[in-house]
Parts: structure tokens; C-alpha cells; sequence
């Protein structure tokens, strides 16, 4: 989570694309999809894809305290 965090520090939003790009192992990407789930599920970040097969956008819905 702190991970995904971090990179809202530089944007408004960012894609899921360049979230994982650096990621090096399936665990890494796994365990980053699961903590993007979650937040989504606790209402921190919302998720967004404007047709099929292209890149989600990530914002951030609600700030750190």
C-alpha cells in the first residue's frame, strides 16, 4: 500500500501500466493487485478504464492522514 502511495506523491493520477512496470517478480504484481483491490474496497482509490483492453488510471480519492 505504501508502495502505491508513494506514487501519488509526483501525480494526480497514474496507470496501472507504469505502477507495475518496474515490478520484477509475479509475487510483487500479484500482492500490488491485491492492495490496489483493497483500497479500492476501503474507498482510498478509484479505478477507471475508458474501453476494453486499455491501460486503468489510478487516482487517489482520499489523502493519507
Amino acid at each position: 500500500k505504501n508502495f502505491i502511495l508513494k506514487e501519488f506523491e509526483k501525480k494526480k493520477a497514474i496507470s496501472l501500466k507504469n505502477l507495475v512496470k518496474n515490478l520484477e517478480t509475479k509475487i510483487e504484481i500479484i500482492v500490488t493487485f491485491l492492495a490496489l483491490l483493497e483500497m479500492i474496497k476501503q474507498s482510498e482509490i478509484i479505478c477507471s478504464q475508458k474501453e476494453n483492453f486499455e491501460d486503468i488510471e489510478i487516482k487517489l480519492i482520499i489523502a493519507e492522514a
